[in-house]
């Protein structure tokens, strides 16, 4: 069985681990970069988070910066 992801800190790798420890879902968008579709969290300490968008609860989060092809134009306000 492959090891689980760990995309935020933690041990927080699902949709409803991240509910549970107080993220909240707020809205769909695309990235501006590759132009894929990412969902915008925001962290229990109000952090904004781009995550690839999932399907059900229970599946795997990942974190958009580490699947997008452009992350280093968008890094800390694009330095």
């Amino acid at each position: 069985m492959a090891e689980p992801r760990i995309t935020i800190r933690g041990q927080i790798n699902t949709r409803y681990e991240m509910r549970r420890a107080g993220y909240k879902f707020t809205g769909h968008a695309k990235c501006k970069g590759c132009q894929a579709a990412i969902e915008w969290w925001l962290s229990n300490h109000g952090k904004r988070l781009a995550f690839d968008p999932i399907f059900h609860d229970e599946a795997l989060t990942e974190l958009h910066w580490r699947t997008c092809p452009t992350p280093p134009t968008f890094a800390r306000g694009g330095r």
